[in-house]
């Protein structure tokens, strides 16, 4: 039922590549929910870009998500638009702190829009250092105390 709703907001509201992650992200919560025996609410970190900033709009996969949702996934959304894996992993440690009450269950990193941008911008990142910049992150994530499993990239 979940996914029903989910898919029917996203696909009135958004693009197909929206749709399809919105639909993999709701896989992987259902997953991640249903394997759960503990009737507390879930934390989940999004990390992106634009796409995962605006998100959070009315219309927003983010806002789809928290209403599908609710009661089950307290979600934080840490999009920071026109941001690439560079520019986050340089302020990754402020915007997410490694502190023993900041704790997530689950993560989304949706990053590599900017970075893919042609090369000469200022916004691109090259594949090798993309994907360094993503095992960085990752490793942040970790640190945190998110399994490797219950990370979404």
């Amino acid at each position: 039922e979940n996914v029903r709703r989910l898919k029917e907001a996203v696909v009135s509201t958004q693009s197909t590549g929206v749709l399809i992650f919105s639909l993999h992200c709701c896989a992987f919560f259902l997953d991640y929910i249903n394997s759960e025996s503990s009737t507390m609410y879930k934390r989940l970190l999004l990390i992106g870009d634009s796409q995962t900033q605006f998100g959070s709009r009315p219309d927003g996969w983010v806002t789809t998500i928290s209403e599908t949702f609710v009661r089950q996934l307290d979600i934080t959304n840490r999009g920071l638009s026109g941001y690439n894996t560079r520019w986050y992993l340089e302020h990754l440690a402020s915007i997410i702190p490694v502190v023993p009450t900041y704790y997530f269950d689950l993560a989304v990193v949706w990053l590599g829009c900017n970075d893919a941008v042609e090369p000469g911008d200022r916004q691109h990142v090259d594949e090798k250092q993309f994907s360094d910049n993503l095992t960085l992150i990752v490793c942040h994530l970790m640190n945190i105390g998110l399994q490797p499993s219950n990370i979404l990239l």
